[in-house]
């Protein structure tokens, strides 16, 4: 007699899903013992993702689409959309960090701290003076390395945490308490085959 019955890994294959899914087998007595973790997914900070800046280009752009060697993006000082080619210079502001002393710091963080030192409002305008707007960062990052990052670069972090605060698109995630870390570990189910 045959049963249509389903190996226990598969099942819980089918259950959670094949990425979420870390696997260890054990052998114990009276048989093998497979103990699956499930990854819960992070929720990530997805904040600056698909927003842009292109050399050359004044303010920022938000991904629309992608081609095979091209980009629509929509500019965010604007509103227009266009076309950015495969021998534009890009750059998503999530790679973009800013240099200090000890490490290199995400710029989601810099901003973050100019939200915070704000309450949410804007920064300070970017036509104020060079100096001041250097002893305004420095306020914000007193870490910063003033050899390697120039006027050019904290004007250019200014106007646009400026731009996306206007626009909305500052959304942080609140830090984690260390009771929610600790729920983000994986569950562990055990499955005897």
């Amino acid at each position: 007699m045959v049963t249509n019955r389903c190996h226990p890994t598969i099942k819980f294959i089918k259950l959670f899903g094949e990425r979420n899914l870390i696997s260890h087998e054990y052998i114990a007595e009276g048989g093998k013992i497979a103990t699956f973790a499930i990854q819960k997914k992070k929720k990530e900070d997805h904040m600056l993702k698909g927003i842009l800046a292109i050399a050359g280009q004044p303010g920022l752009y938000k991904v629309i689409s992608e081609g095979k060697n091209n980009v629509v993006i929509e500019s965010l000082l604007t509103g227009k959309k266009s076309t950015a080619y495969a021998d534009a210079k890009m750059s998503t502001l999530e790679d973009i960090a800013i240099y200090t002393l000890q490490e290199d710091i995400p710029l989601k963080k810099v901003f973050r701290k100019i939200y915070e030192k704000e309450n949410g409002g804007l920064a300070i305008s970017v036509k104020s003076s060079p100096e001041d707007l250097k002893k305004y960062f420095a306020e914000i990052l007193p870490e910063y390395d003033k050899e390697r990052v120039y006027g050019s670069d904290v004007k250019k972090v200014i106007s646009w945490y400026n731009l996306l605060n206007e626009k909305g698109l500052l959304v942080f995630e609140e830090e984690k308490t260390e009771e929610q870390a600790a729920d983000d570990q994986p569950n562990s189910e055990v499955v005897s085959e």
